[in-house]
């Protein structure tokens, strides 16, 4: 996947809990050595 700044992209989850969880999702390079963004959930 080719991540372009200022691109909007859609995220889809399924998450099944008890209890409230915090959750954050990020985007990294296609070596894992730097992450592009992250952004928190919930």
């Amino acid at each position: 996947m080719d991540i372009k700044q200022g691109k909007i992209y859609k995220i889809v989850f399924y998450l099944h809990s008890l209890s409230s969880v915090n959750i954050s999702v990020s985007l990294a390079s296609s070596d894992g050595l730097r992450t592009l963004v992250i952004t928190n959930i919930m």
